[in-house]
């Protein structure tokens, strides 16, 4: 089974749910957003390895970021997640990318920008941690 349909059948209804309860998201939209963001963060992490610094640079983002720990606690992690700052590049594990990103899910789903940019970085620690 592919990463994002094992993380999506695990954590993805409640990811969705909690994403909808959080930001104000319709929970039809919310439930679409979760399965694109997962290729999101997972092309980063590729790109860092193979721009920034191999495996090397992969478990020191993972050890920073994605600890298996918000698994338990699915609401908890989203809710403080999108009541911080919005930082679409996570921190540059996106670069450009997390922009571009942001954008077209403003626009897919018709979100405010601002909205939007919340959406990676409080999913991102579900999808590092898984």
């Amino acid at each position: 089974m592919a990463f994002l349909d094992e993380f999506m059948e695990t954590f993805g209804g409640q990811a969705g749910k909690d994403l909808s309860s959080n930001l104000g998201i319709k929970k039809s939209a919310a439930a679409q957003i979760v399965p694109a963001v997962v290729p999101m963060i997972l092309g980063g992490l590729k790109r860092q390895m193979e721009s920034q610094g191999g495996t090397a640079r992969v478990d020191h983002i993972l050890n920073k970021y994605g600890s298996d720990s918000v698994l338990n606690d699915i609401a908890g992690a989203i809710g403080n997640r999108s009541g911080q700052a919005a930082d679409a590049s996570l921190g540059g594990l996106l670069g450009n990318s997390g922009l571009q990103a942001t954008d077209m899910i403003a626009q897919r789903f018709k979100l405010d920008p601002g909205l939007a940019a919340k959406i990676i970085p409080a999913l991102a620690p579900l999808i590092l941690g898984a």
